[in-house]
């Protein structure tokens, strides 16, 4: 819905020729709203234009308030948010600077309300350059405030269901692949916010998300209902302020989390709970809420759980929201699993590989034959001889000295495609991770997965995004994987993926099943 607030009965007819208009109201009524939500002294008599359809300052309907009343219950309560702009008291200058300030004093302006339901007021004084801009946004608890935002990028400060904002987390530098991927398959959500690593998107509200919703995205590494932010120095300030949230006081379990700094592995950061999100969650569980509903911060939740999220997009700013734990990664604080990343390992890989299990389903059992194409220096064949595998590691390069060593790991120097059928026999389990084209990849495990005498259960594969446009192509991957004879296939961004995805895929659903009750078993018995 689209409402305005017209100055002069010519405005209507050029307005509805740039914009769809459903609501038109006049200057009498904005006047109305004013004398409600504005100080006295802020509030002007408009010249009352008649307009057929719109009621006029003498009409009893908008001096008993019937009016107002009206449209508040049609479109929500109305939350409102003073602005303050200093700008040339020139006419020229200002019609140059911004076609809003082109107005008398006290006159009654158009927001075209292209991302929100909104009317705005305007006060020049007499006496001055400024300009008192009033905006009323009809949308429970939701405020636009910055009026230099282009049309492509408007800030959010709060958000509910009831006029609904929702946070995306994902790598630091993958926000522009993310957000066409978000709205390339979610055409109902449109850009509010941005910076490195997280995103809120704004809801059409005709078009509206379920509460327990699930975003369409390989790049989201979480996601959620966004309500808000606070700023501030002091700690304790922010966390009370937050605490008094009604759904802060709903939940059991709150995450807490730094967005990426960094790519992960650039200067040894590693996605996880860092120590100050850590301390702050203790702040939170030590409120009153947290105490009286037991809050406990940083675990992973059970399935389904309400969560509250605080995502701390810079130290003193934190936004906040919640979500349902109705996925995997949902279940982890920012997205990320909860393992230990100070480990010593062969490479980053190890804690690739960790992920995507946990993340996927699948179990490797003791005595599972795996092979790795591309396993040089072996941090996922690390990770695999730990899980009881045997081992086959596939690589012109070297291998880690300890991973030769071991007495189930058998090194192939040779490229993928180099390596004889028969030395597959008795694989189960094939990963791959070449830094190559995705298709290239798919080409090398297509001819081993559809050789006659070659069982795979399942393949994990690492697939590199030379380009962030890439991510478009990912569909046509997965229904290509799909017509190997895979049952499930799924694809993600892992949090300690750098420009790549994870793609896992087996040819027996049940195999998920298994390792989503273990893992369910062991985070219960947590």
């Amino acid at each position: 819905m689209r409402l305005v607030c017209v100055e002069d009965a010519r405005q209507p007819r050029r307005l509805q020729n740039s914009i769809s208009v459903d609501w038109v109201i006049s200057p009498a009524l904005s006047c109305w709203l004013a004398s409600q939500f504005i100080p006295t002294d802020y509030c002007h008599l408009y010249q009352s234009i008649a307009i057929p359809g719109l009621p006029t300052a003498d009409d009893p309907d908008v001096s008993t308030g019937k009016v107002g009343s009206l449209y508040a219950s049609t479109v929500g309560q109305p939350s409102l948010t003073h602005s303050y702009r200093s700008v040339s008291s020139n006419p020229q200058t200002r019609k140059s600077q911004d076609s809003l300030l082109d107005r008398g004093p006290g006159s009654a302006i158009v927001f075209p309300a292209t991302r929100q339901i909104s009317i705005a007021l305007v006060r020049i004084p007499t006496k001055s350059d400024s300009i008192s801009i009033w905006r009323f946004c009809f949308s429970p608890n939701t405020l636009q405030t910055n009026n230099d935002m282009s049309n492509d990028e408007i800030e959010q400060t709060t958000g509910s269901p009831g006029s609904p904002f929702i946070y995306v987390i994902c790598q630091n530098g993958a926000e522009a692949a993310t957000k066409l991927e978000i709205m390339t398959s979610h055409p109902n959500l449109k850009l509010a916010f941005s910076r490195p690593g997280f995103i809120t998107f704004k809801v059409d509200p005709h078009d509206p998300l379920p509460e327990r919703f699930n975003l369409k995205s390989t790049l989201a590494r979480t996601f959620g209902w966004s309500l808000g932010k606070t700023s501030g120095d002091e700690a304790g300030a922010m966390v009370a302020e937050i605490a008094a949230v009604p759904r802060f006081e709903e939940a059991k379990q709150i995450h807490v989390w730094q967005r990426d700094p960094v790519i992960p592995g650039r200067n040894g950061f590693e996605p996880g709970v860092s120590t100050l999100a850590r301390e702050i969650g203790k702040l939170f569980e030590q409120t009153e809420p947290g105490l009286k509903n037991n809050l406990v911060a940083n675990r992973e939740s059970k399935p389904d759980e309400l969560v509250f999220d605080v995502v701390m997009v810079e130290p003193s700013e934190w936004w906040y929201g919640y979500h349902f734990a109705n996925t995997v990664a949902g279940r982890w604080p920012g997205g990320t699993p909860l393992f230990n990343t100070s480990v010593e390992t062969c490479s980053r890989a190890y804690f690739k590989l960790k992920e995507a299990l946990l993340w996927s389903g699948i179990t490797i059992q003791p005595g599972d034959v795996c092979a790795e194409i591309g396993s040089a220096p072996g941090g996922a064949c690390q990770l695999l001889l730990e899980l009881g595998a045997h081992v086959i590691g596939i690589d012109p390069a070297e291998m880690d000295p300890g991973i030769l060593e071991h007495e189930n790991f058998t090194h192939l120097r040779r490229r993928g495609n180099e390596v004889k059928k028969r030395d597959f026999r008795d694989v189960r389990w094939l990963l791959a991770d070449l830094n190559v084209d995705p298709n290239y990849t798919l080409g090398n495990v297509a001819e081993i997965v559809n050789h006659d005498s070659i069982d795979i259960k399942g393949v994990i594969l690492t697939l590199k995004l030379t380009d962030w446009r890439m991510v478009a192509e990912i569909p046509e991957l997965i229904a290509e994987t799909k017509m190997l004879g895979f049952q499930v296939v799924k694809a993600r961004q892992l949090a300690f993926n750098r420009q790549e995805f994870c793609l896992i895929a087996v040819k027996d659903k049940f195999l998920l099943r298994l390792g989503k009750k273990a893992r369910t078993s062991a985070s219960l018995k947590k």
